[in-house]
């Protein structure tokens, strides 16, 4: 027997209408995502809470109690910022190769896609990641300005210095970031072409400034 179980049957059979995000929200600490991806955790809560309403509650149609809620189960992320970056990049490779698997890739993380495009952390990886598929969502018709923008956002950089740059950069990152970078004191190297480069490591905001090139 699995860690909740007991809570989990008791929370059926207790509810006239129980459903799997209220469960996780109100037993969060019985959820352990430590041995799991969010993608893997979220499956095998679902499939443990279908199995208890098949039981306890036959008369319901589980297929609407199991609806995810993103809000709910982002605490649990672990490996979720990497596993999304690399994501991203297989995304963006397809894309460039024009792959008859692009659709497949898709449809077989579609779940990690939605959960990427509804996160509201406010973390500034978080935000590049948003932008990196507002961007692959129109990827044939991008402009020359928007493309380097979502090479650089794959990369995790930020480029405050182009103003064209800057126009897509604040599409999805909050104005108070860019302010907090203008005012900070940052190492800053200037390349041939003058281009100040900003790219973020962790500090108490998720990110301290640092330059780095960008990709090519």
């Amino acid at each position: 027997m699995y860690t909740g179980a007991k809570e989990l049957r008791l929370y059926v059979q207790k509810n006239t209408r129980p459903t799997l995000n209220e469960f996780v929200a109100t037993h969060s600490s019985l959820i352990d995502g430590s041995q799991h991806t969010l993608k893997e955790l979220i499956n095998l809560w679902k499939t443990r809470f279908s199995n208890a309403v098949k039981k306890y509650k036959p008369a319901l149609r589980v297929d609407q109690l199991i609806i995810i809620d993103y809000t709910v189960w982002n605490q649990f992320k672990t490996e979720a910022v990497e596993e999304s970056r690399s994501l991203l990049f297989q995304w963006y490779h397809l894309l460039q190769e024009k792959s008859d698997f692009l659709d497949t890739f898709l449809n077989q993380n579609s779940e990690q896609i939605e959960l990427i495009r509804n996160n509201t952390e406010d973390n500034v990886q978080v935000f590049l990641q948003k932008l990196s598929i507002s961007l692959f969502d129109r990827f044939d018709s991008l402009t020359s300005v928007e493309l380097n923008v979502l090479k650089m956002s794959l990369s995790y950089i930020v480029d405050i210095i182009d103003n064209d740059m800057l126009a897509v950069y604040k599409r999805f990152i909050p104005q108070q970031y860019f302010q907090l970078w203008q005012e900070d004191e940052v190492e800053i190297s200037v390349e041939a072409a003058e281009e100040v480069i900003i790219t973020s490591v962790t500090d108490p905001l998720d990110y301290l400034l640092r330059l780095q090139q960008c990709c090519s």
